[in-house]
């Protein structure tokens, strides 16, 4: 397995406990796993800025929409995902937040139907993150 694969599924599955738990994510872990994550990215490069610069387009992407959202989605997917970036490339975040998404879709179905959640109900996402890029990581063998 890569080494880069690797660092992304600890710091998912330490993150989805996390939100799971404290519907938050520590920023001081945040900063701790950037370390190893920004050497990654340095010693096994994406191959150059601008591969690098677009597997940061989806955190980027959720950070701009927690902002606009006020809070709606949750910065700290952005974070997390931005964090993903430095470790996979652009189209390994993208299907895994693809994957994410789609779990918690399928969630979200359920609790409307078993009358258990209304449309505003809100749950952490990065529970369904890690297995959403599980499953992307293993269907595409890109372990």
């Amino acid at each position: 397995m890569r080494p880069e694969v690797i660092l992304a599924l600890l710091m998912l599955a330490f993150f989805a406990l996390q939100d799971l738990f404290r519907s938050s994510i520590s920023v001081v872990w945040a900063v701790l796993f950037a370390i190893p994550a920004l050497a990654l990215a340095w010693f096994r490069p994406h191959g150059d800025l601008l591969s690098l610069f677009t597997a940061l387009l989806p955190g980027i992407a959720i950070l701009l929409l927690s902002r606009v959202t006020r809070g709606g989605i949750g910065s700290g997917d952005g974070i997390v995902l931005l964090l993903m970036g430095l470790c996979l490339s652009f189209y390994e975040v993208l299907f895994s937040l693809l994957a994410g998404l789609s779990l918690s879709f399928l969630y979200s179905v359920w609790l409307l139907a078993g009358g258990r959640g209304k449309a505003r109900t809100a749950f952490p996402f990065l529970p369904f993150l890690l297995p959403g890029t599980l499953l992307f990581l293993y269907c595409s063998h890109s372990f």
